[in-house]
């Protein structure tokens, strides 16, 4: 998103990452408040996208990896005089397990399907505060295929025909995205239609969401919701079943307005294509 328009310093707490577009690399843990200190205070834009999306870590861990991080990369963000942008990458998920349809705003949940969705929901909630002092934009993705997610064991599942009788029904929709698409469009959004204030769903949307019948379908599977499935792959399954059996919608069409100027709001038909072009 920003190489070749600035100079990049990309931060990982792997001292073997190797990233691509970036100039320098530093090596540390953004939830230590030292290490946020020796961070140069001279940077015009953040994209913060570091969070761990493991659905098994205690509340603590995952509110020391997402939250505790959040608000030590905010509060350097404060710091920098010339800051002019920052992105902070959520999930639509902060919706937990509330049913509805969900606009753009703010987003208060009932529960939580996970400690991952509920520190996502707290770091979210410091960006709302961020934005009365320094230019945040937040951007809400969904499942991203062809990366790490959720969805994979359901994938898995379809591929091995293997369907718990758990109240899934195939009418069931999944909000799922593919990786380039949701890279163009965070680049997109972040070089040409920035706004302040803003909360983005980078998501299919109500009118592009799959259906677990569809998926099923384009993996050349059978979907037969009484079949039994072993006692592992259905602990693998307890994070996503909740999203599976309630309504949820992700509404996006001010984003998708601002997206179709750069090309990137494809036809329904297209980007299911897209979708099931990516390697599984």
């Amino acid at each position: 998103m920003l190489a070749g328009r600035a100079r990049v310093i990309a931060v990982t707490r792997r001292k073997t990452a190797c990233i691509d577009g970036a100039d320098y690399i530093l090596h540390g843990d953004i939830a230590d408040p030292d290490f946020c200190r020796t961070l140069p205070l001279d940077i015009t834009e953040i994209i913060h996208c570091a969070a761990d999306v493991r659905f098994t870590l205690t509340l603590e861990q995952a509110r020391r990896a997402n939250v505790i991080a959040t608000r030590n990369l905010l509060d350097h963000a404060r710091r920098c005089a010339r800051l002019e942008r920052v992105a902070q990458i959520s999930t639509v998920y902060v919706a937990g397990t509330t049913p509805g349809e969900f606009d753009e705003t703010p987003i208060e949940s009932s529960g939580y399907a996970s400690t991952y969705e509920q520190s996502k929901h707290e770091a979210e909630a410091l960006a709302f505060e961020a934005m009365r002092e320094i230019p945040v934009v937040l951007y809400r993705l969904s499942v991203v295929l062809g990366a790490a997610s959720f969805v994979y064991p359901l994938l898995r599942l379809a591929q091995s025909t293997n369907w718990p009788d758990l109240g899934i029904h195939p009418d069931a929709t999944a909000d799922v995205i593919p990786a380039a698409w949701a890279i163009a469009a965070l680049d997109h959004l972040h070089q040409h239609a920035f706004q302040p204030g803003r909360v983005r769903h980078v998501c299919a949307g109500p009118n592009r969401s799959i259906s677990i019948a569809e998926i099923a379908g384009a993996l050349g599977v059978r979907f037969d919701p009484g079949a039994g499935i072993h006692p592992g792959r259905l602990r693998a399954l307890q994070h996503i079943l909740p999203h599976l059996r309630i309504h949820q919608e992700f509404r996006n069409e001010a984003t998708l307005a601002d997206l179709e100027c750069g090309g990137l709001a494809p036809p329904v038909e297209h980007f299911i294509r897209l979708l099931f072009a990516t390697p599984i």
